[in-house]
């Protein structure tokens, strides 16, 4: 232990050793280390402190994937359906439920009284011919434990939707998920890069694969650095612009970034378009702002419109040979996808067998053009694929 900590610190670190369950001590922890000053004195027990954070996190998440197989889905984890899965996070009363009501078949319990929601509620949103899949996520508490199965819902999404309520401050309810998505690793802008380590046990080596820069290291102190950490087997994969203390917040557990929605509720109480304004000037223009009202119809179509472009997903329709209509159910795949990926999407033996393929809609230069297995598609595609 360090003997230079201040008071705080001390204190912080007595509540770990008191924290008697996993989520406890992760909340404990993390506590301690922002109290702990930074410089060199220090540099050790912080990165035992991040070792210990990550380690419990990851003791947290194996725990839940267990108790989400032996219930088989009926848990606290749901089963994602539909193009994909956004979750509705808030604080207590920010219209979660009341949002979840509105744009889906739910029937979730709308109550003036605190943390109604004590378990995950799903329910299916129309966006054209897809469905979103959104899930309302109990209350975010700061500072509490009992806020982390929120957290592990919105790491286990494709999307995040945060409601913000604008008959109070809306900048501090803000600050509050974020600040509670951030001790978790979970990022709603998008990074400039990105760091993997995939862990080799039993074999010795460290692979670099660099798909960008390092801004202030090079390769050999990447694996001098993971070598320090115990590593001596791994892939470290990294993309973009990142800094060595990127790779070294990765090795406790790699931050994940989620696009997000900013869903602002009660917008017809008095100061309501006032605190709008201040919401939307606090925030970059990467992150949109819906004002969210339950007698607009349109905010479900917006609210469907918008994650569609967030999640850079796409939809392309397949058609058989010699018929003249595509399916009517698109595949809804990543942006940038090629027709050989699709493919191999739909059956293992048109992606080894494939011969060429017609493409009708955007990306064609003609309807029907003829095209080879690195053609990029685009939203509205329709495919026709050909095999020897």
């Amino acid at each position: 232990m360090v003997t230079n900590l201040p008071a705080e610190a001390k204190a912080k670190w007595i509540k770990v050793m008191e924290a008697k369950t996993p989520e406890e001590k992760l909340l404990a922890l993390q506590e301690f280390l922002s109290s702990i000053p930074k410089h060199k004195g220090t540099e050790k027990l912080v990165k035992q402190v991040r070792r210990k954070i990550a380690e419990l996190r990851r003791e947290i998440e194996e725990r839940e994937r267990k108790r989400k197989a032996r219930k088989k889905g009926a848990g606290f984890f749901i089963e994602k359906e539909g193009a994909a899965q956004a979750v509705i996070l808030g604080l207590t009363n920010s219209g979660k439920s009341t949002l979840l009501s509105a744009l889906t078949n739910a029937k979730p319990e709308i109550s003036p009284y605190p943390y109604t929601t004590r378990k995950p509620v799903p329910g299916m949103l129309d966006f054209e011919d897809i469905q979103f899949q959104l899930i309302e996520a109990p209350a975010i508490i700061e500072g509490t434990s009992r806020g982390l199965k929120a957290i592990a819902l919105a790491r286990n999404a494709d999307a995040l939707i945060i409601t913000i309520s604008l008959d109070n401050d809306p900048i501090k309810q803000l600050n509050v998920i974020l600040g509670e998505l951030e001790k978790s690793g979970i990022l709603i802008t998008k990074p400039k890069g990105r760091v993997e380590i995939e862990r080799k046990r039993g074999h010795r080596g460290i692979q670099i694969v660099l798909n960008g820069r390092i801004v202030d290291g090079t390769v050999d102190d990447v694996k001098r650095m993971l070598l320090e950490y115990g590593i001596h087997g791994a892939v470290v994969k990294i993309v973009g612009t990142v800094a060595l203390s990127d790779i070294e917040k990765a090795v406790f557990g790699s931050a994940v970034y989620k696009p997000a929605i900013i869903v602002a509720t009660k917008c017809d109480i008095p100061g309501a378009y006032r605190r709008l304004k201040l919401l939307k000037a606090h925030l970059s223009d990467e992150i949109p702002v819906i004002p969210f009202s339950p007698v607009n119809k349109e905010c479900g179509r917006e609210i469907g419109r918008v994650l569609f472009n967030i999640l850079d997903i796409i939809r392309i329709y397949t058609k058989q040979p010699n018929t003249d209509e595509p399916s009517r159910k698109p595949l809804v795949v990543r942006k940038g996808i090629t027709v050989l990926e699709v493919a191999k999407i739909i059956h293992s033996a048109f992606y080894y067998r494939f011969k060429y393929a017609r493409i009708w809609g955007p990306s064609a230069k003609y309807p029907g053009e003829r095209v080879g297995g690195d053609h990029v598609l685009m939203d509205g595609d329709v495919v026709e694929i050909r095999i020897k």
